[in-house]
């Protein structure tokens, strides 16, 4: 029997229990809010769902982009290691977030996709995905939103990279604090999945200002941060004058 591309570079990637769409926490997250009932149910058919731990690569770049996928726990790094040894963070992808998308586009994928804490992904196939679409239009539809929303993120990040540091990292935290607690709780704790060198290169900027922007941002009280533990104290004021 012939092994996906997933399943070559991940001999025990593991399955997740085949949980339907309708019980899944992240439901209203995903792109299949998008859908009614009977669109969702088609979706299902098509989806895999496996399970990676914390560091396994669910792709590399040059892969052939055989699938898309749609993150349903835990969180997924997406960056491109440059020439000289340098990476370039091009994106976290939380839950009911759709990573992937150059399979679209290009016949192998442009980036490696990590796994950076246990994580269970939805696997869909593009040419399952295109034989639906066909007959689906609000499948079809789905495409051009997905790369309309790739597109929206790349221009905010593009417009964000015009402001310092520390509003930088407050508005990638107040994001990240609306996956996070809108996911799973009202509490604003939880723990950085990504490193800080991560999140440097995320934003574009030296590894060392992203630290002393932390630790300013503790000094006036907005986080408390210990280790990856990160408590979001009073983030909103500080936002105020950026009007988010």
């Amino acid at each position: 029997m012939n092994q996906s591309i997933d399943d070559r570079m991940n001999p025990n990637p593991g399955r997740a229990k085949n949980k339907g769409c309708e019980s899944c926490k992240t439901i209203k997250f995903c792109m299949n809010s998008w859908l009614d009932k009977n669109a969702v149910d088609a979706m299902e058919r098509i989806m895999k769902r496996k399970v990676f731990s914390a560091g396994r690569k669910i792709y590399r770049r040059g892969n052939p982009s055989q699938s898309f996928y749609v993150v349903q726990s835990g969180t997924v790094k997406v960056e491109r290691i440059l020439g000289d040894g340098r990476h370039y963070v091009h994106g976290f992808y939380h839950s009911g977030d759709v990573f992937g998308i150059e399979s679209f586009c290009h016949q192998s994928y442009c980036n490696d996709a990590t796994a950076l804490d246990d994580t269970q992904i939805c696997a869909i196939e593009r040419s399952q995905f295109e034989l639906l679409s066909a007959t689906n239009p609000q499948v079809q539809k789905m495409i051009s939103q997905l790369i309309s929303s790739e597109l929206r993120l790349i221009e905010k990040r593009l417009i964000d990279r015009h402001l310092d540091v520390e509003k930088q990292l407050l508005i990638f935290l107040h994001d990240l604090t609306k996956r996070c607690c809108e996911s799973f709780s009202e509490d604003r704790r939880f723990s950085l999945p990504m490193s800080q060198y991560d999140i440097a290169s995320y934003l574009g900027v030296r590894h060392e200002s992203v630290c002393r922007a932390l630790k300013k941002m503790q000094r006036q009280g907005v986080i408390q941060k210990k280790s990856k533990n990160i408590e979001i104290t009073n983030i909103d004021n500080a936002l105020s004058p950026l009007h988010l």
